[in-house]
């Protein structure tokens, strides 16, 4: 708990109310306590293996349904505790509460992977309330990962899809013949069942095993953005603001088995982006929330820590930045259009106790 607490206050200043030395970069400032934008409210989470937890997302205690789920992470698995996962960290750092947690083990959205049912598109999707009948005010969706080569010749197309006829009124559906169909069908049926739901979808992360050929994967998790749009659904663009790559450089420092789990570091980039995404779209964030953007400029570059793209006014804000072991950067920084690289750099470690303002971060080898 304490690794977890330290790591998420360096990187998105929450809970820091203490006066902040900046001796190192040069100057002081104060961070101010953040609001907690979901207070009270409550997300529940649908994935694969990246978003389960022993004990969590194979619970029935929580939702009888879910007992079966097949999870990776558990309690020391890779040093993992839960604190550790994205989820429990955004919910942590935003003051919101975990319902669900519908995750399945080498699941999919469209294919039947771990057997019939385990598909996105089935009674998980209905299946995000607690035992007690609590819904969840977001649901967050990271499927897709295992489609993408599982569902490779029957991806199908967002154009062809009829949005507002995958689901009758009385919740009654035709089961979908590719990717694209499933994926929109789950959504529907979410959307369907808790009206009231905001929900976020994740694209899936780039892959050490394309060797650098991007094409595919920018083609699949374009269906993604797609489906979602028409939807009514938000993107959390993991591919795009992680800082997450398929080199292997960047597997080194995000993913923990060398395939496709992330690391601590890893996981920390996955929630700084879902935590961004509900500043930029929650209508649960209160209008009195000032926020400043944080732009990354970033050349041969791997985000080892904290790569938030949207920060509370006065808060503080961290990155650390690396292109390798001991493989010099060139980094600089501007704060509402100046330049504060010799106040707020150190080293490799951007560190502004209180933004008031945009930030952009460049950094090149």
């Amino acid at each position: 708990m304490e690794r977890h607490i330290f790591r998420r206050i360096l990187s998105f200043g929450l809970l820091l109310l203490l006066l902040v030395s900046l001796t190192a970069c040069g100057g002081s400032a104060s961070s101010k306590e953040p609001i907690r934008i979901l207070d009270g409210k409550t997300i529940s989470v649908m994935g694969d293996s990246i978003s389960t937890f022993g004990g969590v997302s194979n619970n029935p205690d929580i939702n009888s349904t879910i007992g079966n789920n097949a999870v990776y992470y558990k309690s020391g698995y890779y040093g993992f505790e839960l604190e550790d996962t994205w989820w429990y960290q955004a919910a942590e750092m935003t003051g919101a509460e975990i319902l669900v947690n519908n995750s399945w083990s080498g699941s999919t959205t469209y294919l039947p992977q771990k057997g019939e049912g385990s598909q996105g598109f089935r009674d998980r999707s209905v299946n995000l309330h607690d035992n007690s009948g609590r819904e969840p005010d977001i649901v967050a969706i990271y499927l897709g990962t295992n489609d993408f080569n599982t569902a490779n010749g029957m991806y199908g197309s967002p154009a062809t899809i009829q949005y507002d006829k995958l689901v009758a009124t009385d919740g009654s559906y035709k089961d979908p013949e590719s990717f694209c169909e499933a994926y929109a069908l789950m959504l529907a049926r979410i959307k369907h069942r808790y009206p009231n739901a905001e929900i976020f979808c994740f694209t899936i992360l780039d892959r050490k095993d394309l060797k650098g050929n991007t094409d595919r994967i920018s083609y699949f998790n374009g269906f993604i953005k797609t489906i979602a749009e028409k939807s009514g659904a938000h993107i959390v663009d993991l591919y795009k603001d992680s800082g997450m790559s398929g080199s292997e450089l960047s597997y080194a420092a995000h993913i923990v088995d060398d395939y496709l789990h992330p690391s601590l570091a890893g996981m920390d980039a996955i929630t700084d982006c879902f935590v961004s995404a509900i500043y930029n779209y929650s209508r649960y964030v209160d209008d009195s929330v000032k926020t400043h953007e944080v732009s990354y400029k970033l050349k041969d570059v791997i985000v080892l820590e904290g790569q938030p793209t949207v920060v509370q006014d006065g808060t503080a804000l961290e990155c650390i930045l690396s292109a390798g072991r001991e493989v010099p950067l060139d980094i600089t920084v501007t704060m509402d259009g100046k330049d504060v690289t010799k106040k707020y750099v150190d080293g490799d470690t951007v560190y502004i106790p209180a933004v008031t303002g945009k930030v952009v971060i460049n950094a090149s080898r």
